[in-house]
Formats: C-alpha cells, sequence, structure tokens
C-alpha cells in the first residue's frame, strides 16, 4: 500500500530515489485514482479510466503499491504488444520483417514510455490486438479491444472508425 503522510500518498521516489524516473507525473494520477477512484479533490478526470481500473483489480487481487503495479502493468502490456505487433505484421510479412518492426518500435526513443507506468504500452496493445482480431475475423473481439482502447486514451475512439474501413477492404468494397 502506498503509506500517507499528512493526507497525502508518498510516492515511491520519496520512498527509493532508485524509482523516481519511473513514477513521475502521470503514474501518481493512476495510482491515486486506482486507490480513491475520481474526486475534485484530485483533479483526476482529463485521465481515463481503463488502466486505473485494471491497477485497481491487481490491487485487489495483489495488495502492492499501485505505483509498482503500474510499473509492472505497463511492462506486461508492452510484452503483449510486442507478440499482438508481430502476429499482426506476419500476416503481410514474413518472420525477419516482423522481428525488424518490434526491434524498430522498440528502439524508438518514445518507447521509454511503454515501461513507465503510463497508458502507452495498454493503449498501444489494445489498438494492436483489435487489428489482429479484425485481420483474423474475429469481429467481436476487435470491437470489445476498440471500445477499451477508447477507455484508455481520447483517440481511442478512432480505432472504430479504422476498423470500418478494415471490415469494408475485407469485403472488397469499392471506394470509387
Amino acid at each position: 500500500y502506498l503509506p500517507h503522510q499528512g493526507g497525502e500518498i508518498v510516492t515511491i521516489h520519496q520512498l527509493s530515489p532508485f524509482w523516481a524516473i519511473w513514477t513521475w507525473f502521470d503514474a501518481g494520477y493512476y495510482a491515486r485514482i486506482a486507490l480513491e477512484g475520481y474526486s475534485f479533490a484530485n483533479n483526476a478526470f482529463a485521465f481515463f479510466p481503463a488502466f486505473p481500473l485494471v491497477i485497481r483489480l491487481i490491487h485487489i487481487l495483489l495488495p502492492l503499491n499501485p505505483l509498482i503495479l503500474g510499473l509492472l502493468l505497463a511492462n506486461g502490456f508492452c510484452l503483449l504488444l510486442i507478440i499482438a505487433l508481430r502476429r499482426l505484421t506476419q500476416l503481410d510479412f514474413d518472420k525477419p520483417v516482423a522481428q525488424r518492426t518490434v526491434w524498430l518500435m522498440l528502439l524508438f526513443p518514445t518507447a521509454f514510455f511503454l515501461g513507465i507506468g503510463y497508458t502507452e504500452s495498454l493503449f498501444l496493445f489494445l489498438v494492436i490486438a483489435s487489428f489482429l482480431a479484425a485481420r483474423t475475423n474475429y469481429w467481436v473481439w476487435a470491437g470489445i479491444l476498440a471500445g477499451l482502447a477508447s477507455a484508455t486514451r481520447l483517440v481511442g475512439i478512432v480505432v472504430a472508425f479504422a476498423l470500418c474501413v478494415e471490415y469494408l477492404e475485407q469485403r472488397q468494397w469499392q471506394w470509387t
């Protein structure tokens, strides 16, 4: 659990300097929402509910510090993202291209954010998994995953439109 000091949640970097870089900014908000929910007091209404909800559900089963759970979950979703991206790429290309695709994603400078307690790894996993489901004709799962992506970040709603285009393309819709 996060210990309290004068009503404030103590962050990991106050407990151990090693963890400071992994828990800046939004990670604290997600941990606070996971523990306390949304309120006017925590100014958290800008944050979408999917990631804090997952933290909360895992926290019920495994009562660890929510910041640590956020880190573990982000890295777990990053691993799932790698698997889904490779499978999706292999639908159209050979194994070496799929491996390069994963490596290029992981080596891109902003991939740093996939391993910290932010929503990026969850969001990208849900988007890639929704397209993987669509490409393999699991349309109900594609819709569910796209809906979860929209509960993770605002741009997730665009995934539904992209899935509609994918659906029409698979049915050889004539655009002209």
